[in-house]
């Protein structure tokens, strides 16, 4: 290395023009040498020869300002002597080959062009756009911003080709998924696009083996027929057939109360509910029904229309607001057939009453609008009774969680603590509708076989058990007898050789149940489990000592399915309380071995949904998709983009 220089003092540092390495940042050049040819150091004020590289630099920063070089060269690819290795460089160099490929499109059959055309179709199923959205100049730049070398396909490709082969690929999937399917639960509702061609959803509901609840859309089946009973069976055979299930198979059907469905699932042989939404909405409305009430909504209702019309009244309104320290809320206008709308609209009216009054007041064309006082009153009796139903359909709407199994005992609370009439603080008209809404109510499951088919439900919500059985006796009986016929469905089902169905079956006693007074060892793991546990040698002394204390009689003998059937009961009734927020399925999955014929029984009636919400929720996806300017789609393309968007 040349003997450095120093520079002298008066002699000014400048920054290096177009310096790329970051060793400059140390270094400077003078007025003499803008060139660089030997850089001063900017800590001891040496120059360093360099010429084309920069070398002497990074040795220099090394030799004598270890902290500068250690500081630079953990941001940089060096070696030890400042350069870059021969490997690096080599690989630096792109090839000619991969040169060209950077710069041409990828072949349809390329993995990263699959990746991304499913990544599109899925993109358009699950979010309900348009097939024409692949020509927006929007989406294309887009894509091409994301993935120069990926050149999207036409419309026609994912109309006619894609989508098509997308669709055949998950009916096979879901159609494995449904293979040897013992028992599920189903919605169905009928729904007429704006092109009027009408349509029949069927949803299917099932636990599957590993206790998560899943629902399934079926089919959308264009309905071109009169929508009696019999065609409405039909209907449902023929995706019962599609898909390989049996109606046997089906636990209960949920819809509405027309009765041409009525009919159709009592000639089926299917057990039927109501949808509780649909119940809770004509008891509802049967209390709006009644004269005053309806006055007093039709009141709200003109007010409402009336600041909706009009962006001056909107502008004043929240002026008011603004003084009044109210929120910042808008008025809600009501959809007359959903009573959930016309609650949310009384209850915000009510909220928003000051404002709204100051604001109609400022003009005299418009006093004729404001409410009195005994419309005002009635307003807030239909708030104070209406409200605490609202939470009531958000929660059985739902279709990830457990619902059935929650009706019987949210029916009892609503009737006897949200409905119950309070003779000493309720006006006359809160006792009237609160009166009205509960009877209509209660009359709707009041019949025998609904009641016993809700309480079985409940019984088996470890959360719930017994405590809101009506007739504990019957309930009993009834999960006895139907524990009995499951086990022999799945027995005879699994191909065993068994006795025919009406013999009782020998079975041993679970080791999960204890003989006699209903003792249960359902919190211990499993058998399975308990081999993969530490201190083995432990766990066989407890399981010895265990059996050990069993009467050896109980043991010796078998158990008839009728038998192991009752323990279980004593056993699952003899359990501490489960927590509210307890998930029934999961509890279910820990105790599936300690209660196996219970738990085929929950399996069965846990999958029920307690409304035809999921059904209903299917047709408003299809009024996103059958828009006015899609309204050229064919039933047949409707129902592979309603598949899509809901199993996807």
């Amino acid at each position: 290395m040349a003997t450095a220089e120093t520079t002298k003092p008066s002699e000014n540092i400048l920054e290096k023009r177009n310096s790329i390495s970051p060793v400059w940042q140390f270094f400077g050049v003078t007025e003499s040498d803008p060139q660089g040819n030997k850089p001063v150091c900017r800590q001891c004020g040496k120059k360093i020869p360099c010429k084309g590289n920069t070398t002497n630099l990074f040795t220099h920063l090394r030799d004598h300002h270890p902290n500068s070089y250690s500081h630079i060269s953990t941001r940089t690819k060096y070696d030890g002597g400042g350069v870059k290795s021969k490997s690096e460089q080599r690989s630096s160099n792109i090839k000619l080959t991969e040169f060209l490929e950077r710069k041409s499109k990828y072949s349809t059959d390329h993995p990263k062009h699959r990746e991304i055309t499913n990544a599109i179709a899925c993109f358009m199923c699950k979010d309900m756009q348009p097939f024409h959205v692949v020509e927006k100049p929007g989406f294309r730049h887009l894509i091409n911003t994301l993935d120069k070398r990926y050149e999207i396909p036409s419309r026609k490709y994912f109309s006619g080709a894609h989508i098509p082969a997308m669709y055949e690929t998950e009916v096979s999937r879901l159609r494995a998924e449904l293979d040897g399917l013992t028992f599920f639960s189903c919605t169905t509702d009928l729904w007429t696009s704006r092109d009027n061609d009408a349509y029949m959803s069927f949803t299917c509901h099932f636990v599957n083996k590993d206790w998560t609840l899943k629902s399934k859309c079926l089919g959308v089946v264009p309905m071109l027929a009169d929508h009696t009973a019999n065609n409405i069976a039909e209907a449902v055979c023929n995706v019962l057939d599609q898909w390989g299930l049996k109606k046997e198979s089906i636990v209960c059907a949920v819809t509405d109360n027309g009765s041409n469905y009525v009919k159709a699932f009592r000639d089926m042989g299917v057990q039927r509910l109501s949808c509780f939404g649909h119940n809770l909405d004509l008891a509802v409305n049967h209390g709006l029904k009644i004269d005053s009430v309806q006055r007093a909504v039709r009141v709200c209702r003109l007010v409402v229309a009336h600041f909706h019309r009009s962006w001056k009244k909107k502008r004043d309104l929240k002026k008011e607001q603004q003084k009044l320290g109210l929120p910042d809320h808008k008025l809600i206008h009501d959809v007359p057939t959903r009573w959930g709308s016309t609650a949310s609209m009384v209850i915000r009216f009510i909220e928003q009453q000051q404002a709204i009054s100051a604001t109609l007041a400022q003009d005299r064309k418009n006093w004729h609008l404001m409410p009195g006082d005994r419309a005002i009153t009635v307003l807030e009796d239909i708030a104070q009774v209406m409200e605490p139903l609202l939470q009531f359909t958000d929660f059985f709407s739902g279709e990830e969680h457990v619902t059935i199994s929650a009706l019987s005992p949210l029916l009892q609370h609503l009737h006897r603590d949200i409905l119950d009439v309070n003779a000493d603080q309720d006006r006359e008209m809160v006792k009237q509708l609160k009166r009205t809404i509960s009877e209509d109510l209660q009359s709707r499951y009041s019949a025998e076989g609904v009641k016993q088919f809700v309480s079985v439900c409940s019984f088996l919500d470890p959360r719930f058990r017994q405590e809101y059985l009506e007739n504990k006796d019957a309930t009993l009986a009834a999960v006895k007898q139907e524990a009995v016929e499951v086990a022999k469905v799945a027995f005879n089902g699994s191909g065993g050789s068994r006795q025919a169905q009406g013999e009782e079956e020998a079975v041993s006693l679970d080791p999960g149940v204890e003989d006699g007074h209903g003792e249960s060892s359902t919190h211990t793991l499993p058998t399975s489990r308990k081999r993969k546990t530490k201190g083995g040698l432990t766990s066989l002394l407890k399981q010895a000592v265990k059996i050990k204390k069993r009467k050896p009689e109980v043991l010796a003998r078998n158990l008839s399915v009728s038998e192991a059937v009752q323990r279980e009961i004593l056993g699952y009734l003899s359990l501490p309380e489960s927590d509210i927020e307890v998930d029934p399925l999961n509890w279910w999955k820990m105790h599936a071995q300690s209660f196996p014929h219970l738990s085929m029984l929950a399996c069965k009636y846990l999958c029920l949904p307690a409304t035809s919400v999921p059904s209903e929720r299917l047709f408003s996806g299809c009024g996103l998709i059958v828009t006015p300017q899609r309204n050229r789609l064919s039933a047949e393309t409707v129902q592979k983009l309603i598949f899509f968007n809901h199993n996807l």
